[in-house]
Parts: C-alpha cells; sequence; structure tokens
C-alpha cells in the first residue's frame, strides 16, 4: 500500500479550506512489471570458407534448411589433392628404402669395427640418421598432403540453418571466399538493455525476476526462457546495461534479428 499526503497552502489557494487528503492505492502484480525492446541473436554464427583452393562439384543441402553437426555442406574437387598424396607416399618410400638400406651399412660397419677406420664408422652413422630424417620429413609432408585432401569435403561445424549460397557447382573458390553462413536457431539468445535506475531497483531481487516475451503479433511466448548473463559495465552514453537471455527454440519461431518486447516481473 502507498499513501500520499497532498495540501493545499491557503495563500495560494484561499477559496479552499486547508485540507490533507489521503490517498490509499493497492499494489497490483502490474506495478512490478517493466517493459523493454530486445532482439533475438543467434549464440553461434559462422560463415563457412574453403580451407583450400578447388572448384565445386557437389552442394549437399538445399538453401534456408536445417542442417546437422558434421552434415555436409560442399565438396571440392579432389583430383590434385590425390595427386598429391601419392606423390607424397612415393616420397616416403623413396626415403625409407634409402634409410633401410643406410642402417643395414651401418650396423656392418659396426659389427666389423676392428676392420673400419673409426672416420668411416661415423660417416656411415651419420648418413643412417640423415635418412632416418627424411623419411620423418617424408611422413610430415604426406600428413600435410592428406589433410587438403580432407579439406575438399567441407562439413558444418554444429547443427542450425543454413541460409542462401554465394557459389555453385563449376565454381572455383579459394580461402577468402564465403560459402555461405550457418545460424544455431535453438537455443537462442534474447538481448535487451536495461536502464541503470531499473537496475539499480532490483538489485535485490534479481533472483526473482520472472521474463516474459511477446512476439510481435501481441503474443506471448511459451518457450523456456532463463537469464543467460549480464554485461559486465554500464553503457555511459546510453546509461543502460545489456543482458542476454536464453530461449528454447524447438519450433524455431525466433529468428536472428526479430524484435520482441521483454517484459520483467518480480516473482514475490
Amino acid at each position: 500500500m502507498i499513501v500520499k499526503f497532498c495540501t493545499l497552502p491557503l495563500n495560494r489557494y484561499k477559496r479552499f479550506l486547508f485540507s490533507i487528503v489521503l490517498i490509499a492505492m493497492t499494489m497490483s502484480d502490474e506495478a512490478f512489471a517493466w517493459e523493454y525492446i530486445g532482439h533475438a541473436e543467434a549464440i553461434q554464427s559462422v560463415q563457412i570458407r574453403p580451407e583450400v583452393s578447388a572448384k565445386i562439384t557437389k552442394i549437399h543441402f538445399r538453401e534456408g534448411n536445417f542442417v546437422n553437426q558434421s552434415g555436409a555442406l560442399f565438396t571440392l574437387d579432389t583430383a590434385e589433392f590425390q595427386a598429391e598424396v601419392s606423390l607424397r607416399k612415393a616420397e616416403l618410400a623413396m626415403a625409407q628404402a634409402k634409410f633401410d638400406g643406410a642402417l643395414k651399412y651401418y650396423k656392418r660397419l659396426k659389427a666389423t669395427k676392428s676392420a673400419m677406420s673409426a672416420s668411416d664408422l661415423d660417416n656411415a652413422e651419420s648418413e643412417e640418421l640423415q635418412a632416418k630424417a627424411s623419411v620423418d620429413a617424408a611422413k610430415a609432408s604426406l600428413r600435410t598432403a592428406e589433410i587438403q585432401l580432407g579439406h575438399t569435403k567441407i562439413n558444418a561445424p554444429f547443427a542450425g540453418r543454413i541460409g542462401k549460397t554465394n557459389f555453385h557447382v563449376g565454381s572455383y573458390v579459394s580461402p577468402e571466399n564465403v560459402l555461405c553462413e550457418i545460424v544455431q536457431m535453438n537455443p537462442i539468445r534474447i538481448l535487451f538493455a536495461m536502464p541503470d535506475r531499473d537496475y539499480m531497483t532490483m538489485k535485490n531481487s534479481r533472483e526473482k525476476m520472472k521474463y516474459e516475451l511477446i512476439l510481435a503479433d501481441g503474443s506471448l511466448y511459451s518457450g523456456i526462457i532463463e537469464k543467460d548473463f549480464e554485461d559486465n559495465v554500464m553503457n555511459s552514453d546510453t546509461g543502460t546495461i545489456n543482458i542476454w537471455l536464453k530461449v528454447s527454440n524447438e519450433d524455431n519461431i525466433l529468428l536472428p534479428s526479430a524484435l520482441v518486447r521483454v517484459k520483467v516481473t518480480l516473482d514475490e
């Protein structure tokens, strides 16, 4: 209950008798409600780029559809990269053969070191070590070629909805090209800015704060809504603090950048 006193001074209102008016008001639930404008944000949003330069040979999705995590998006031409893998395998085989010969020769000299000079033995050991290093280098080159070949298959980093593709089958693409963009739809975040005055008013009741979303058509959103986090600074230009809500979006009603009204009440 709020009690307000109103006094009417005689010197200004001579035709009124001095009076005290008592006004009684019962506070309803709506008196503890605040509304703000917010908008939806994708928790994850990424531009899909190729990691190698090649021609697109296949697109595995339809624009605007949902894709699963690790689902195939694009396949690039593999011919050049398969040839590189074959070349590196051949180089590894040659390096391995050279190493095997050097190792056998070194072991033979070592077994008959009484008949060999120390210099010959040292040279044989050096050649064996160099051959072994060549094998390690060839293995690394082969691994690099295999990684490059793997980059010809482009998969979704997470489950979400994919937008318009900027390139098509037959297009030659490189790492600076954005092929498409994928956004996470469920869950999704709602961002709104709370004025510092409201923030301070509710500072001791934040654990009791209840959030509701009112959609563009005036309907109340029925999904699960919970506070995600709030910013660690107050915006000095607007006198507000950003607050993010995490919202279940199983029906994909909320789209990134969509405007909503955020109703905040104190759950007494």
